[in-house]
């Protein structure tokens, strides 16, 4: 509950002691009037993953603009990141996405780089995060010009899958062991793909799932592993540019 009202109290300063169920909490881009409701299986993680993409849009703000459901995006990396690194029991996938399968290298990787730095699924989190914000901005940009409307939220399922995607091929070719600021800038700085998601538009994907509706489906009920607690480490400088 305490990192709960770190969100409330970083996400809107103005508005005094949390309140839940509150409308609010739908501005910040949960499905529900009460935040708990959506965490599912993703457990007390997605909150404080979610609570370091705040604090970073504190000082420049990128992600929430971009991003007007952004809990709810935030939440779904949380979960694409625990599945894929077999920190929860069931595997959970965004909808329409294709498997892809964490190797047992890349699992050792992330042990080792867990052993060096307690923050470094937080900061794997915020990269995914930032670059999900720039898959979505780009197909936005690209709608805008093609046709001269808005993208609809019903599009959101090829960005994520863009994003797991890209995920998977930034940690299956790591050289290992990893180098933290250099994984952490390929995983925020990688191209946003958008052959990726234009061929993800041709199998008839967009239009079936309305973001909330696919936050429901994505999010698996499942018992996260903790995460063992390790040395600190910083982000990327260039990352912290965002």
């Amino acid at each position: 509950m305490q990192t709960l009202q770190q969100i409330w109290k970083t996400a809107f300063p103005e508005a005094g002691a949390m309140q839940s169920p509150c409308h609010d909490w739908l501005r910040l881009g949960f499905a529900n009037q009460d935040p708990l409701l959506d965490l599912q299986g993703s457990g007390i993680m997605s909150l404080q993953h979610l609570l370091a993409v705040l604090l970073a849009e504190e000082k420049q703000k990128f992600i929430r603009p971009a991003l007007p459901n952004m809990a709810a995006a935030s939440i779904s990396v949380t979960v694409m990141l625990q599945s894929y690194l077999g920190l929860v029991s069931t595997l959970a996938l965004p909808a329409g996405c294709e498997l892809l399968i964490c190797s047992r290298e890349v699992q050792s990787a992330f042990l080792v780089a867990q052993a060096r730095s307690d923050t470094i699924l937080s900061n794997m989190h915020l990269a995914l995060v930032k670059y999900l914000a720039r898959v979505w901005l780009d197909m936005q940009a690209s709608v805008a010009i093609a046709a001269g409307t808005p993208l609809p939220t019903t599009r959101f399922p090829s960005a994520l899958c863009v994003t797991h995607k890209h995920m998977h091929a930034v940690l299956s070719t790591a050289s290992r062991p990893w180098n933290l600021s250099t994984l952490l800038s390929d995983l925020t700085w990688g191209d946003t793909a958008v052959d990726s998601y234009d061929k993800l538009d041709s199998t008839g994907l967009d239009g079936i799932w309305a973001l909330f509706d696919l936050f429901q489906q994505y999010v698996c009920h499942c018992d996260v592993k903790q995460p063992a607690k390790n040395a600190r480490h910083s982000v990327d400088d260039r990352a912290n540019d965002w």
